[in-house]
């Protein structure tokens, strides 16, 4: 049963990737490992939490993503789809690419937030760091665009019809 890797961060766009994911494991009777990587939090003196440690802020949190994720894996196994639960800790990019291989996974399928192209160069994008070192297919799934205004102004109208030449 060959696995696929759904990298899972929970923002709005993790449903669209886990239901491509889930499509996919149908199609080639597969199983999905949800994924997600838990970054380091690191606080300024200033800032840091009471007490002066961030350990029990990050184990809540932890035990609060393996609560979500173990949800969306009772769905999917309702659904006839296996799943298992991977959380890890440090680069996203890095553990995808590393269980990707553990596995021996058929696909890789992650979102793509659609930041400015100054923020991936800046900060990194996880989808284009995973895109450009995966050794097997991985699927994009794009941030839904917003329509620009004289879209929404023309969704009413006709489309205009093409010329002939």
């Amino acid at each position: 049963m060959k696995a696929i890797i759904a990298a899972v961060d929970f923002s709005p766009l993790s449903s669209q990737v886990v239901k491509v994911a889930a499509e996919l494991a149908r199609g080639r009777s597969g199983k999905i490992v949800l994924l997600t990587v838990l970054t380091e939090t690191y606080f300024a003196p200033e800032f840091s939490p009471p007490g002066g440690s961030a350990t029990p802020l990050a184990s809540d949190h932890e035990q609060t993503v393996r609560s979500r994720l173990t949800a969306i894996q009772q769905r999917l196994a309702a659904t006839g789809v296996p799943a298992e639960i991977l959380v890890r800790r440090g680069n996203p990019a890095g553990h995808i690419l590393e269980e990707s291989q553990e596995h021996d996974a058929a696909y890789i399928i992650v979102g793509s937030h659609g930041h400015s192209a100054l923020f991936d160069l800046v900060l990194g994008s996880t989808s284009q760091s995973v895109l450009n070192r995966a050794k097997m297919p991985v699927v994009v799934v794009p941030f839904p665009m917003r329509r620009s205004r004289r879209s929404e102004d023309r969704a009413g109208q006709a489309e205009p019809k093409e010329a002939t030449l």
